[in-house]
């Protein structure tokens, strides 16, 4: 099931359109049901607005990046009034299957990181749930990532 199909009029929270690049709707629509059931627990949860920054996408991530999954199971979001560590603690509650945490994404000039978060089962290399961050040295622009496997509190 894909957005065009959500009954649910808690929805109100989101559109379409912020889950794609190009602000396009159709684009949009194409994101997965579960993620969105997530996001919107989420919100509610933390009482906090969330920042979608891409969700269906056809390029820059890594390769094979759940963003390019149909229907798409992945989001990149930001808090504009939550801090990364309670942002973190309300997402693992959600149930996201991979969630990547990004301290160097800027929002309009403002240095504030985000999340990756996504509901893909995942391949057996990395079983899920995962948490990950990245590290990108200052000097070289080098990006390493650090993955670490999730575990229930």
């Amino acid at each position: 099931m894909n957005f065009a199909e959500w009954p649910d009029p808690d929805y109100i929270y989101f559109n379409p359109r912020e889950f794609s690049r190009r602000q396009d709707i159709e684009d949009g629509l194409q994101m997965d049901l579960e993620t969105v059931d997530r996001l919107l627990w989420v919100r509610k949860l933390s009482g906090s607005k969330i920042f979608v920054t891409r969700g269906v996408d056809t390029e820059g991530h890594v390769e094979n990046s759940t963003h390019y999954l149909r229907p798409c199971p992945a989001a990149d979001i930001m808090f504009l009034d939550l801090s990364l560590k309670a942002a973190n603690e309300v997402i693992r509650r959600a149930g996201f299957k991979g969630v990547g945490i990004y301290f160097d994404w800027r929002y309009q000039e403002l240095k504030m990181g985000g999340f990756h978060v996504d509901t893909h089962e995942g391949d057996p290399k990395r079983p899920r749930p995962l948490q990950w961050t990245r590290h990108q040295d200052p000097y070289t622009d080098k990006k390493e990532y650090f993955y670490m496997t999730s575990k229930e509190d």
